[in-house]
């Protein structure tokens, strides 16, 4: 093995770059499969969807493709929406696979033509019916999968069901969004990272940021995005007992040590010609971590504004429920669901001495 020429490279008296140079060299540019290669995926819009006949549709963006590490990668982009060729009526019984597909053909390959082809792959019918992955050509990126049942009638029927299956690209070293945990996984699986190509990715229901090198399968490192995590109320009720109002679920703190939380309750509190005091509670994964009493009655009328009532704690690693509970001697007293009543959850960053 020996070094590539790089991009745009002139040609000398025997060579100068080659198109298989060019994408070895842009595979240093996104996101990794190991030292050399690349992760096939979406890095824009692409979006699969049914359509009134049985052709689906493909949206503008951009992909990665790849034939192997020793190939490179192509960026390739999709520059409107783009129909398939028309796959077979739905089953008369049982239900099928398609699996939508965008690829990059290359006469150096032995393709006929070096065209971006968008295409569909239709595996055979039954009650248990099994993706024709296997039939899907050479470089191709699988960008949806549509299960099709007896009785549908068209591909944006009822009775198929697309589903987006490919994994998001990125820059190398920039960060790749996935909708949940699990979603995050599949990411870090289908990139597989090392120590020297990480990969970064950002669950987007945490609104965490998450590191992979590859090393073992538990060695992750989560950071916060300091965005706030919002709960509006969801009980407006108070009385003698103590109320749940609003909860942040799933918060979670990163492995390392403990972070500094900051709980903050606006809410606008009515008490029904009453005189008395709410005792507003927060908790964490229903331990009480701080409260404050709030009079209401008297010299602060009919309503009274709780302008962001906060509380910062230390919370250990793991994922955690944050909530507000409130509790009064009236069961009259309660929270305006028409203004609004919100708990807000932020993530100050670690503890320092």
């Amino acid at each position: 093995m020996a070094g590539r020429r790089g991009l745009f490279v002139r040609k000398d008296a025997s060579a100068g770059t080659s198109p298989q140079d060019a994408r070895l060299a842009l595979a240093g540019l996104v996101a990794p499969a190991g030292d050399l290669g690349v992760t096939p995926g979406v890095l824009s819009g692409c979006a699969v969807s049914g359509t009134s006949g049985w052709t689906y549709t493909v949206s503008a963006g951009h992909v990665v493709l790849t034939r192997g590490a020793s190939d490179g990668a192509v960026l390739a982009s999709i520059d409107g929406t783009t129909p398939t060729p028309a796959v077979a009526a739905a089953p008369a019984s049982g239900s099928r696979w398609d699996l939508i597909w965008v690829r990059q053909r290359d006469v150096d390959s032995g393709d006929a033509d070096s065209q971006v082809q968008v295409g569909v792959t239709s595996g055979s019918s039954s009650g248990s019916p099994s993706r024709p992955t296997g039939s899907v050509p050479a470089g191709a990126l699988v960008l949806a999968e549509a299960r099709v049942s007896a009785g549908a009638t068209q591909t944006s029927h009822a009775s198929v069901t697309i589903t987006p299956v490919a994994a998001r690209s990125a820059a190398r070293g920039g960060i790749v969004p996935a909708a949940n945990a699990a979603s995050r996984e599949a990411v870090a699986a289908a990139h597989t990272p090392t120590p020297s190509s990480p990969l970064y990715v950002h669950q987007v229901d945490t609104r965490t940021l998450w590191m992979y090198d590859g090393a073992t399968q538990g060695s992750r490192v989560a950071a916060p995005i300091a965005e706030p995590r919002v709960a509006t109320i969801g009980a407006t009720g108070v009385g003698p007992v103590d109320t749940k109002n609003a909860e942040v679920t799933d918060f979670v703190i990163p492995p390392g040590p403990n972070h500094l939380v900051k709980m903050t309750w606006t809410a606008f509190m009515y008490n029904g010609g009453n005189t008395g005091a709410v005792n507003i509670k927060f908790r964490v994964d229903g331990t009480f971590v701080g409260t404050m009493n709030y009079s209401y009655g008297g010299n602060h009328g009919d309503r009274r504004v709780i302008d962001g009532l906060t509380k910062v704690v230390s919370v250990a690693p793991g994922a955690h429920s944050l909530s507000v509970w409130s509790g009064a001697g009236a069961a009259s007293v309660g929270y305006d669901g028409q203004f609004i009543n919100e708990l807000s959850v932020t993530d100050l960053g670690p503890v320092t001495s």
